[in-house]
């Protein structure tokens, strides 16, 4: 299950979007919101996702718990 943005259990949050439809990982699909997105507690955990889910063309997006704007994103596969 996907962990949510606003429940604040990251002080900054890392997911996964894709590179091309900008949508976000949520550990069962794409979203476009970014709410839906699942959260991953550090770097390894999000590139663990990517191999185990088969994941080409994402980026992972760092942005602080309650903004709206990415404060890194750099590709990771």
């Amino acid at each position: 299950m996907a962990s949510k943005i606003n429940q604040g259990s990251y002080p900054v949050v890392r997911m996964l979007r894709c590179r091309a439809t900008r949508r976000y990982f949520t550990g069962e699909g794409w979203s476009e919101n970014a709410d839906s997105a699942q959260l991953f507690p550090d770097e390894f955990g999000a590139v663990r996702a990517c191999v185990s889910c088969e994941l080409d063309n994402v980026e992972l997006v760092l942005r602080v718990d309650g903004s709206q704007t990415d404060i890194f994103c750099t590709q990771v596969r």
